[in-house]
């Protein structure tokens, strides 16, 4: 969910960002940039969050107390 949000955060911010032009240049925004924007940024979410999750659940309990 975190990372949804920053995704659609960073795509509502690289939308705004693209309707100024920098000294001359004129930025273009294109149409499958936003769709691959929240992509990435959940996928990155989900593999961040699922990775740590599977190797603490893969560890017997006394074990992970041992090393705390």
């Amino acid at each position: 969910m975190i990372s949804f949000l920053g995704g659609i955060c960073g795509a509502l911010a690289g939308i705004l960002v693209s309707r100024f032009k920098i000294d001359g240049v004129t930025p273009v925004l294109a149409s499958y940039s936003i769709p691959l924007a929240l992509g990435v940024a959940i996928s990155v979410g989900i593999v961040a969050g699922f990775y740590p999750a599977h190797r603490a659940a893969s560890l017997r309990p006394i074990d992970a107390l041992r090393y705390e």
